[in-house]
């Protein structure tokens, strides 16, 4: 396996990040608790008050970005990939908390794939006990999605790319300005280019859901409009990095 000090040169982590300081903290906690010694872009997509780190984040490789204007969080996984140096990016969300091992098991993954893998996924679980969050698991909803053996998306929860393959396909579509259809979107150019996805298991985090099941349809209703709107990628043309 890959050694914790080994992916400092391997990847960049891109957080997109609006609000949620308390969650935010969380996650960068878990980091810290992981050892993570690789760099970390999080872009704070115009929060008010502004996301800032706490003292006891000070042994992350963490760069805060701060936008002026709000652009969604496709907009900000793309500012953020655009500092990164790393042939691997990774990307999770600001409700999230990562478990040891979560990226050397990606890394670990994708170095051993062919080169026609673009990007790998992970678990996704609930943080805390609630039938929302234990109905969402055991749907997978925030899982890479599989059909007839085949990986068809990846989600932004928890995945890792090629930083060349990004940039082949332009990286994530910024008309998407929601959460909800920008990942699914991108995976689906990546496979009209000709790259393949994969699962790896062992990758996990844990996601924290809203208790209500009315913030839950919320959101269930917004990542199927997004999907919905996603599935257009498979028909239109590639965009020119894609050629």
């Amino acid at each position: 396996m890959v050694t914790t000090r080994e992916l400092a040169s391997l990847v960049t982590l891109v957080v997109p990040a609006r609000g949620r300081l308390e969650s935010t903290t969380s996650l960068l906690d878990s980091l810290c608790e992981a050892g993570a010694e690789y760099r970390i872009v999080l872009v704070d997509d115009a929060s008010n008050p502004p996301i800032v780190a706490l003292p006891r984040h000070a042994a992350l490789r963490l760069e805060l970005v701060h936008r002026a204007h709000q652009g969604g969080p496709a907009v900000a996984r793309n500012q953020g990939t655009s500092l990164a140096t790393t042939p691997f990016v990774a990307f999770t969300d600001n409700d999230v908390v990562v478990t040891p091992g979560w990226m050397e098991s990606l890394i670990d993954h994708l170095l051993a794939a062919p080169p026609d893998v673009a990007g790998v996924g992970g678990r996704v679980v609930h943080l805390e006990p609630s039938a929302v969050g234990e109905y969402a698991t055991r749907l997978r909803l925030l899982d890479p999605y599989a059909y007839k053996g085949r990986v068809v998306y990846l989600v932004t929860a928890n995945c890792v790319f090629r930083r060349a393959a990004l940039a082949r396909v332009n990286g994530f579509d910024e008309t998407f300005r929601a959460p909800g259809g920008e990942d699914p979107d991108l995976s689906f150019r990546l496979i009209r280019a000709g790259y393949r996805l994969e699962i790896e298991p062992r990758a996990l985090v844990r996601h924290a859901y809203s208790p209500s099941w009315l913030a839950f349809a919320r959101m269930f209703f917004r990542y199927g409009r997004g999907c919905r709107r996603a599935m257009g990628s498979l028909q239109e043309p590639m965009a020119p990095g894609g050629q």
